[in-house]
């Protein structure tokens, strides 16, 4: 992912993937790459607190 497409991701909502019964929605608030892998910093739409976890966790509802 280049850094303008990084940009882009900012601030979008999606649902992340917790369990195989259990998806919460979150806001991306911030991207890296770590190691080679892509990691967004997550929020819950409802709720609070934030974590880093692995892109490829998260759906993504709309990229601007």
């Amino acid at each position: 992912m280049t850094a303008s497409e990084m940009v882009r991701v900012l601030n979008a909502e999606g649902s992340l993937f917790v369990s195989a019964r259990l998806r919460v929605a979150v806001r991306i608030v911030n991207v890296k790459t770590a190691y080679g892998a892509l990691r967004f910093l997550v929020t819950p739409l409802a709720g609070e607190g934030e974590e880093w976890v692995d892109a490829s966790r998260v759906t993504l509802a709309e990229v601007r």
